[in-house]
């Protein structure tokens, strides 16, 4: 007799029983009123909306549930999409909820199209990651625990893509740039051009003073990417490093904050006869006048 083969779910359907059905109360409840689902920390965002792949980056931030996402997908039905979601190439950046909404209506009969635009580099957002984290941060109704943890979390994508976008730019074998060998900081040479009126020299660098190795390094980037203190940007550094899945996903949801978690492993580390915070203990050194 021939097995019965199981059909799987597409991860996007999995995510919307997950998010919009009711949970079935049980026989022996003693409510009257049937509660909504309340969406689980540990729920995975969908790979894919809409036939997009869904950048990794993005589904770092919490997408809309229940009654929120019942209301984005009634506003969709009734005034459309006004909005087109952020794409790169067939990669979905931003606007995964305004592409659910979408899909949903799709899946429900309605001849709806998703409204795109293509994303393009700038100088302040060079990479996806960058362009992600800089349009999701500033604009969501996040507290600073939040948005501290899902800065950290972005770290990795953001150095990931720099350094993909650092090897491309390397000078190949046989290609030759600037055969002059000057630059826009070069010094000028007797015989050349007077710089052009109404320029402005270039700013003093901070690099490699102690303000500016505090910007550039990880905590400052967190810290100024999230809008958060130091303090706080390392908290989330400690805790990406050191606590489960469930506990960040609990931080990034608003269900825990950061330094209740930072207690909890530092009583983890406790128990097992580790220093707090992770740190290693000081190897005591004798002094050399000692008799």
């Amino acid at each position: 007799m021939a097995k019965k083969q199981l059909i799987k779910k597409p991860p996007v359907q999995e995510f919307l029983e997950s998010q919009l059905e009711p949970t079935t109360p049980a026989a022996n409840s003693s409510t009257t009123h049937d509660t909504a689902k309340e969406p689980a920390a540990t729920s995975p965002a969908p790979e894919q909306i809409f036939g997009l792949k869904v950048h990794p980056a993005a589904n770092e931030f919490p997408m809309l549930c229940g009654d929120e996402l019942a209301e984005l997908v009634a506003s969709v039905r009734s005034l459309g999409q006004t909005t087109p979601v952020v794409v790169d190439g067939d990669t979905l950046l931003e606007g995964r909820n305004r592409a659910l909404a979408v899909e949903i209506l799709k899946q429900e009969g309605h001849d709806i199209g998703l409204k795109m635009s293509q994303w393009e580099p700038t100088p302040e957002c060079p990479t996806p990651s960058a362009y992600i984290g800089a349009v999701n941060l500033c604009r969501r109704h996040l507290t600073d625990d939040q948005r501290a943890m899902i800065a950290a979390r972005l770290v990795p994508h953001i150095e990931r893509e720099q350094a993909e976008r650092q090897t491309l730019s390397r000078i190949k074998v046989g290609e030759q740039r600037n055969p002059t060998g000057r630059n826009q900081h070069s010094k000028p040479k007797a015989g050349d051009a007077s710089p052009a009126p109404g320029t402005k020299p270039c700013p003093p660098s901070t690099e490699g003073t102690s303000k500016g190795k505090r910007e550039n390094s990880t905590r400052g980037k967190i810290a100024k990417q999230a809008g958060v203190s130091h303090h706080k940007a390392d908290l989330a550094v400690r805790v990406t490093k050191a606590a489960t899945k469930p506990e960040i996903e609990a931080v990034i949801a608003g269900k825990k904050k950061l330094a209740a978690v930072d207690r909890e492993i530092k009583e983890r580390l406790g128990e097992k006869g580790s220093s707090p915070a992770g740190k290693k203990a000081r190897k005591a050194v004798e002094h050399p006048f000692k008799p």
